[in-house]
């Protein structure tokens, strides 16, 4: 389960428990005035909690993505170091059009670049 389903999970479990507490309420038929303040009570516990839930993993999710940044940019590095200076110059033409420019990243990924 990733990070969402977990956030859109937990957040459905409030919601749904809120629901359920205040159906409840209204079938056995407490009293209006201390029932008014408790729903009151729990309508805002449940809000913080929405907001805490989705906030609150925002920070580690960010920490995780320049983790990965991190590596992918270790193995780039790592990769360029292996290279000799014929396989250098050979990623280098690929990466040029014929006219001698460099060709964006992104067209040569999309179309599939092949010699």
């Amino acid at each position: 389960m990733n990070n969402i389903q977990a956030r859109v999970l937990a957040t459905g479990l409030i919601w749904t428990a809120l629901t359920v507490l205040g159906v409840s309420a209204m079938v056995t038929g407490a009293s209006s005035g201390s029932m008014t303040a408790i729903l009151f009570v729990l309508i805002v516990g449940a809000t913080i909690s929405t907001g805490t839930i989705w906030r609150w993993a925002e920070p580690a999710q960010k920490a995780v993505e320049e983790a990965e940044k991190a590596k992918r940019r270790t193995r780039v590095e790592r990769l360029m170091n292996d290279l000799d200076d014929r396989e250098i110059a050979e990623l280098r033409h690929r990466l040029t059009d014929e006219d001698g420019e460099r060709a964006p990243l992104e067209e040569l990924v999309r179309t599939g670049y092949r010699e």
